[in-house]
């Protein structure tokens, strides 16, 4: 068995390096993509909250109206 040489050695630990960055931007990746993904449903959620409350306060201030009239 020969020795390893300080250029192997070197060149392990090169690659080693490398594959640890290129990791952390696959989790990097994964936790924008899990962001976004999150910002987006919380904003059609709001859009969709939004929708719900108009439409209550339409027939809200609608049936105000139908009480006035009817006096």
């Amino acid at each position: 068995m020969s020795p390893i040489s300080f250029l192997e050695i070197r060149k392990i630990a090169k690659n080693r390096f490398f594959f640890a960055i290129y990791k952390n931007i696959e989790v990097c990746k994964a936790k924008i993509e899990i962001l976004v993904t999150v910002f987006v449903v919380s904003v059609f959620f709001a859009l969709e909250f939004r929708r719900k409350a108009h439409n209550l306060l339409s027939c809200a201030k609608s049936c105000q109206i139908s009480k006035v009239n009817s006096f």
